[in-house]
């Protein structure tokens, strides 16, 4: 047998290079495409983080060399057709590739008819002012090529092969330069590579390449530099998940918990322009799950939440009363009134709007990775000091695959990634005035719901602060109630107010307004000492709890006018 295989290693020496985990970004999957329409077409090609650590891809460069081109000579790979640029400056940290992640970088992003879609794609090459398929696709900036029009990043149906570089290299018409090459694959109908054999051995493809077969490694981030051991024909493209891997079945009411009294609670940031949050900024927010099973807007089975934070004003904060409601896939879906519209857009700018006030896509995870859907689209004309402008809103959201996450409430290696996508055009008939966009990502996990928000910074005429949330504690404490009269316990309500450092009392039956209640009394649960913190009408600013309470269980006993008392048990949690 040794023998066989001493034989196989001299004539077939790619079977003898040892397969080695990848350092660095590398091509996992090339799409030649479903359907050519001239140069328009679905094609894509998938890059993967196999490393333990974050990379960056800002400033590299992908480039494509035709049958002709990829040939050493001086430490320089000849004629490249075409070279691509990824948005930034070489050494910036604002592309982050997470470890374990996939990007996809797509001829169009946009979902074609008949063939795949990929109008989630990470990036897309931008052809021309007007090539803008997919807002949430950040955009590839051909080499040389001309500002107004260039012909999209055209992958040869038979022959090609493509390199991505770490973008030291900018100047691609006298070649470039083989010691740039983070990694490269080549592929044919027939025939030979051109690339050196330390960059690429072999070629993938063969006879049966075609429409519709992608070329993906058989295992990600595995690597012999050999693209004819590493990579095989797949009749079904994965773009951003690796063929074969297993389905996630995950509903997105799993990822968001709606459960009555399900609460969370953040360390809360303004952030720089790379979004990163400032420590001298940092405040307390909550969301809490104050009812649920209401009937609302025409809709059952709503479930209503308070997010608060104190972002604003530290003595007053800012307060949102949100409304979701769970489709029969198991998605969720938001009431978009000015509130839920302010929780992504400035909120100077969602309280000009009117909002469509109706439920829309949130968190959809039935449609798939990288896989865009629309929130909301708002045309709308408003007067401001007595001239007539249009604004145009268009906000996309995406789920863009597991990631990991630390948070102060701990590490998550399952988290759910999405991101929302908000871009609004401003305009004074046909003259723009300027625009406004960004992106804020939502990581989720199961039970828990959100752990980490981001939004690095709103880009227009005047850019706005961005902001973070970081999970600190969560659970399921509050709206426990201990009744001494039923009727009355169900419209009673506690919740967490960290916009006042507070707990807020609701009373939501017609039958019992504020003045009802005489007074309201905290008995502490652990040692037995009684406090009586108020006596008067509620407001939701009454029950200050910072002061004087430690960290512990208690019960709130209200006192009607009619002499009966409910009562509900409260965790506090400093």
């Amino acid at each position: 047998m040794k023998y066989i295989l001493f034989l196989l290693t001299l004539l077939f020496p790619q079977f003898a290079t040892a397969q080695t985990n990848a350092l660095g970004i590398v091509i996992n999957e090339i799409y030649i495409g479903t359907v050519r329409s001239g140069l328009a077409n679905d094609s894509f090609i998938e890059l993967y983080n196999p490393t333990d650590h974050t990379l960056y891809l800002d400033g590299c460069i992908l480039a494509r060399f035709d049958s002709s081109g990829g040939l050493l000579s001086g430490g320089v790979l000849s004629k490249p057709a075409e070279g691509w640029i990824f948005p930034g400056s070489v050494g910036g940290h604002t592309l982050s590739v997470t470890s374990g992640s996939f990007v996809v970088i797509a001829v169009n992003a946009t979902a074609t008819a008949g063939g795949i879609d990929l109008s989630g794609a990470d990036f897309e090459t931008y052809s021309s002012l007007i090539d803008n398929n997919s807002p949430s696709s950040k955009k590839l900036r051909k080499l040389g090529g001309n500002a107004f029009f260039n012909v999209d990043f055209a992958l040869s149906q038979t022959h090609d092969a493509v390199v991505i570089t770490d973008g030291l290299d900018t100047v691609i018409t006298d070649g470039l330069k083989a010691s740039g090459i983070l990694d490269g694959v080549q592929y044919a109908v027939g025939g030979t590579g051109n690339l050196p054999a330390t960059i690429d051995a072999g070629i993938t493809g063969g006879a049966n390449l075609k429409l519709g077969v992608s070329m993906e490694r058989n295992e990600k981030g595995v690597t012999t530099h050999n693209s004819f051991v590493d990579f095989s024909l797949q009749t079904k493209p994965s773009p951003g998940l690796q063929h074969g891997a297993k389905i996630d079945n995950t509903k997105a009411t799993e990822i968001f918990p709606l459960d009555l009294g399900h609460y969370n609670i953040y360390d809360a940031y303004t952030t720089d322009t790379l979004g990163v949050p400032i420590d001298s900024t940092k405040n307390r927010a909550s969301f809490v799950v104050w009812r649920t099973g209401q009937n609302f807007s025409g809709s059952t089975n709503v479930a209503w939440a308070k997010d608060t934070s104190n972002i604003t004003n530290r003595s007053k904060g800012q307060e949102n009363n949100l409304h979701y409601l769970p489709d029969v896939k198991g998605d969720i879906l938001a009431y978009a009134d000015a509130q839920f519209l302010g929780t992504f857009v400035p909120q100077a700018f969602a309280t000009i709007l009117t909002p469509p006030d109706s439920f829309v896509n949130y968190f959809i995870l039935s449609g798939g990775v990288k896989k865009q859907y629309a929130i909301t689209h708002l045309a709308q004309q408003i007067d401001f000091q007595g001239t007539t402008v249009s604004i145009d809103l268009t906000v996309t959201g995406s789920y863009q695959g597991i990631d990991s996450v630390t948070v102060p409430a701990g590490h998550f290696d399952t988290a759910y990634k999405f991101f929302i996508n908000g871009a609004a055009n401003i305009s004074l008939s046909i003259i723009p005035l300027g625009s406004f966009s960004g992106v804020q990502t939502i990581w989720l996990v199961k039970g828990i719901g959100i752990v980490k928000t981001n939004l690095p910074t709103i880009n227009g005429i005047v850019p706005i602060a961005g902001s973070e949330r970081q999970l600190t504690k969560y659970g399921v404490e509050f709206i426990d109630a201990v009744p001494n009269r039923t009727d009355v316990k169900s419209q009673i309500t506690l919740f967490p107010n960290p916009s006042n450092d507070a707990v807020a009392l609701s009373i939501t039956d017609a039958d019992i307004n504020t003045s009802s209640v005489m007074r309201v009394e905290l008995h502490s649960i652990v040692d037995g000492q009684r406090k009586v913190v108020y006596n008067g009408a509620p407001r939701t600013d009454q029950l200050i709890l910072t002061n004087f309470c430690r960290s512990g269980s208690y019960l709130v006993s209200v006192f009607l006018d009619d002499a009966l008392v409910s009562s509900q048990k409260l965790v506090v949690v400093h």
